[in-house]
């Protein structure tokens, strides 16, 4: 850090306030009580965690980070520590949706900047639609709607409507980070097909002719995550191999609802029932 008294004059030498590997977007913030706290998050494949550590001042105006043990002038983090906001239950952002709201609940983040005539909530019919917009591929797809895997086991399932699928489109579930993995429905050559894929290939695993299930499960202790699919809503059988997702794109793994079409814009995709269930805490 450094500081001034003038930010076009001349500024202090750095000051190591901490030195740690892995710390991103630092930010500091005051309670209530005027007590300060650093907000930071860790990056790794799994789910960003976020961790709150207590800041105080030192006599020549330095932040000190966590507790000072030693001393020295430089905070060291600390495991445990008093609540800014004292509270017996422990919360945790929503994460599944039924879309039974008229505007996008906050967990949802586009991959791209949206385009606001290719998507929409049906409110009545529970439903998240996206149009397929042009793209070669899912990494380029425009029409994503994501958010963060949640835990460190969790599962995530959505049923995916394809009756308005058109020639070319590619829609369904995707767990995204360094690398994509997509379970998912597509229109070629007239038939509709179920498909995963790693954006560089796709395997057909059968025709289909109704809605669909899909579900992808996270270990991240194991470093093993997995596809599955259902026809019926009941039975779910395996589709693909296991395979880990490392960190990327400074985000970590995310969950992924898509639809883009190789051949130009056309078509659209409804997603309902989206329940993602976690090992950590819930509402």
């Amino acid at each position: 850090m450094t500081s001034t008294t003038d930010p076009y004059g001349k500024w202090d030498p750095l000051h190591c306030v901490k030195s740690i590997p892995k710390w991103e977007d630092p930010c500091p913030f005051w309670d209530e009580d005027g007590k300060a706290y650093l907000v930071r998050s860790q990056h790794g494949a799994g789910p960003i965690i976020v961790h709150l550590q207590p800041m105080t001042w030192s006599e020549d105006g330095w932040p000190v980070i966590g507790v000072d043990i030693d001393r020295n002038g430089i905070g060291n983090p600390v495991s445990v520590w008093t609540k800014p906001i004292a509270s017996e239950k422990a919360f945790a952002p929503a994460s599944s949706d039924d879309f039974s709201s008229s505007s996008l609940s906050y967990q949802w983040q586009f991959n791209h900047n949206p385009v606001d005539g290719a998507w929409r909530i049906d409110s009545k019919r529970h439903a998240l639609q996206l149009d397929a917009l042009d793209s070669s591929s899912f990494r380029t797809a425009r029409n994503t709607v994501t958010q963060k895997v949640m835990g460190f086991k969790s599962q995530a399932t959505v049923t995916l409507d394809v009756s308005e699928i058109a020639e070319g489109q590619r829609c369904g579930l995707a767990a995204m980070g360094h690398m994509n993995m997509m379970l998912g429905v597509r229109r070629e050559n007239g038939r509709t097909e179920l498909y995963h894929s790693d954006d560089k290939t796709e395997t057909v695993l059968c025709q289909i002719k109704k809605n669909v299930v899909l579900r992808i499960d996270y270990d991240m202790d194991a470093q093993q995550f997995q596809f599955s699919y259902s026809l019926d809503g009941k039975k779910f059988v395996d589709a693909g191999d296991p395979f880990y997702l490392r960190f990327g794109f400074w985000k970590g793994a995310r969950t992924a609802l898509y639809s883009y079409n190789v051949t130009g814009a056309a078509g659209r995709a409804s997603f309902s029932n989206f329940v993602y269930v976690h090992d950590g805490p819930s509402k």
